[in-house]
């Protein structure tokens, strides 16, 4: 078993309910194939429909998805020419765009694609998160940032032909869709919209090296403040969190026990105070003295 057949596995197993094969996500004709490989991990059932295996097994699970030929346009093209990277850029370019998008199913996998893997799509999020990610061998997972609704994920795919750098996980409400090599030439063509993606380049090395200055330099204290300090948008104190405190905690590289016992502890001092959705800020300068105070 190689590397990335390990991780497939590994993900598999941490993001399945026990005894379920999460009927869900799998196509009706497949769902007794479907049953019979979740019990019989790590073999692959082919199954001969006019769909094409995708490069994401996990552990033995079946997972096909529609051929890009097959997939419908965009239902709303709002949608895409909403998105800010493609404000105001030529009709021709937006229509050659919309011409060739291929939705990814919202029952597709969660899993986009995995480090290594190579670099022949971008991706256009219209809704939901996808989450860049690294794992160790033993399963510890990290998040080195996330892409929002409205963002285009996998900007150096049209710069240079290379493998990917990090694994892409579509949160459970992601939705997304994408743009393959081969349409890539007009893009490139439009001085515009490259000015946009070295802009955006630039901005994602400047994050990850805040990342890598949090992790690697501050206490989990200082690293959360920095966190929560981030997120906050103009004088709105409200910060919301991600779906699962597994996922914040592998933004901020500590194990989930770890960062519980540290927002709990932020709330009894009159810091913040948690809710359903999220947390408020209720003492900013203090905070901002944590941050600063490693």
């Amino acid at each position: 078993m190689n590397k990335n057949d390990y991780r497939r596995d590994l993900f598999a197993r941490r993001h399945a309910a026990p005894g379920s094969i999460q009927q869900a996500s799998l196509p009706p004709k497949a769902a007794l194939s479907g049953l019979l490989a979740d019990h019989s991990a790590p073999f692959i059932i082919s199954l001969f429909t006019q769909c094409q295996r995708q490069r994401f097994p996990l552990g033995g699970r079946i997972v096909k998805l529609p051929r890009t030929e097959n997939m419908p346009v965009l239902a709303d093209a709002e949608i895409l020419r909403n998105i800010p990277i493609l404000a105001d850029l030529p009709e021709s370019l937006l229509a050659h765009i919309e011409r060739h998008l291929a939705p990814w199913p919202e029952r597709g996998h969660r899993l986009l694609f995995f480090k290594g893997d190579p670099e022949n799509f971008i991706a256009f999020v219209h809704r939901g998160r996808v989450y860049k990610t690294l794992h160790e061998p033993g399963g510890r997972e990290v998040i080195l940032g996330h892409t929002l609704p409205g963002e285009l994920l996998g900007e150096s795919t049209l710069l240079r032909a290379h493998r990917r750098s990090f694994t892409a996980q579509l949160s459970h409400d992601c939705r997304i869709s994408l743009l393959h090599r081969q349409h890539f030439a007009p893009l490139r063509a439009n001085a515009d919209f490259m000015e946009r993606i070295y802009e955006q380049l630039c901005r994602h090395i400047q994050q990850l090296s805040d990342f890598t200055e949090s992790a690697c330099l501050y206490r989990l204290e200082a690293r959360l403040a920095r966190h929560l300090l981030n997120r906050v948008q103009g004088k709105e104190l409200e910060v919301a969190l991600p779906e699962s405190q597994s996922i914040l905690a592998a933004m901020l590289n500590v194990s989930r026990p770890r960062l519980n016992s540290s927002l709990q502890k932020m709330q009894r001092d009159g810091l913040i105070r948690l809710h359903e959705h999220g947390l408020t800020i209720e003492k900013l300068e203090r905070l901002r003295n944590i941050a600063d105070a490693n």
